[in-house]
């Protein structure tokens, strides 16, 4: 903006110089006004905080375990049978074998066409 209003200037003063005899005196330039600096408002201070007070937090203890009776012992204990397995989990240890195409475990068996159904 600054640099076209110098250069129109600057052309005008060239201009009247070479073709008048009388030169044409031009008004000086005014300077440029920079537009005002926009600034957030500040924000307000805070009023200051009262000091902490420290707190004694006592430490947390975990409960001990019972203690095991001494008529009890691990050894004297039976051993804990093994669960049966699941129903669900049955076919992944036994599946079911693979026969071929041809052999079919169960005869299919149709019932006879009857002529009214054609």
């Amino acid at each position: 903006m600054k640099d076209l209003r110098y250069s129109v200037h600057y052309l005008l003063y060239y201009f009247c110089n070479k073709y008048f005899v009388p030169p044409l005196i031009l008004p000086p330039i005014p300077p440029l006004i920079s537009p005002p600096i926009l600034r957030r408002p500040t924000p307000p201070i805070p009023p200051p905080t009262p000091p902490l007070i420290p707190v004694s937090i006592p430490p947390l203890i975990a409960p001990r375990p019972p203690p095991i009776s001494p008529s009890i012992s691990p050894s004297i204990l039976p051993p804990i049978p093994p669960l049966p397995p699941s129903p669900s989990l049955l076919h992944l240890l036994h599946p079911p074998p693979i026969l071929p195409p041809s052999i079919h475990p169960i005869p299919l068996i149709l019932p006879p066409i009857s002529p009214q159904l054609l």
